[in-house]
């Protein structure tokens, strides 16, 4: 399982329209058939994809191209990307926690998160990460996607959820 992700304020310069984003979406189906995920909102894209070959440097090349925007090596140090499932997912719930300190960013990524849920049901990529919101048995963590949905108020204590988090995640076994 690879991992690419940017978030935070380098992110809105890779925020696709709906057009440029579904034929990003057919890019990465053609590459990947249904086994990846993208998550595209003005704050944070994320893409979880599952391939033999690191094609991260290759698809973030695609990014700037579908996004518009002309390569720059300053640019292109803000993503951050992981090859390994452990690390993946490790980076995906730490990052996805980090970023739901700015609530407005975080809503607006849920919202995205869900709509790609919504359209893909059966993603095998969605599934696996709908199974771990699930197992992470953290009071302050394991609601964050349901609580937003259900338009609830989101307060978490930052350092112990961290911790905990981080002592979770090490201990949490990939199939």
């Amino acid at each position: 399982m690879k991992f690419i992700s940017i978030q935070g304020p380098a992110a809105p310069g890779f925020f696709m329209d709906n057009e440029r984003c579904q034929r990003f979406h057919s890019l990465l189906h053609s590459m990947f058939d249904s086994q990846y995920f993208l998550t595209n909102s003005k704050y944070k894209t994320d893409i979880i994809y599952e391939n033999s070959l690191n094609l991260n440097d290759y698809i973030i090349n695609q990014l700037f191209k579908y996004a518009d925007k002309p390569f720059d090596g300053k640019c292109r140090k803000h993503f951050y990307t992981s090859s390994e499932a452990k690390n993946t997912l490790e980076a995906f719930f730490i990052r996805l926690y980090h970023f739901t300190q700015r609530k407005e960013w975080y809503e607006e990524f849920i919202q995205k998160f869900d709509q790609e849920i919504r359209e893909n049901p059966q993603n095998p990529i969605a599934r696996h990460l709908l199974g771990c919101f699930k197992h992470i048995e953290l009071s302050n963590f394991q609601n964050l996607y349901e609580d937003v949905l259900q338009q609830k108020k989101l307060t978490i204590d930052r350092h112990q959820t961290y911790g905990l988090l981080v002592e979770y995640l090490s201990r949490f076994n990939v199939n």
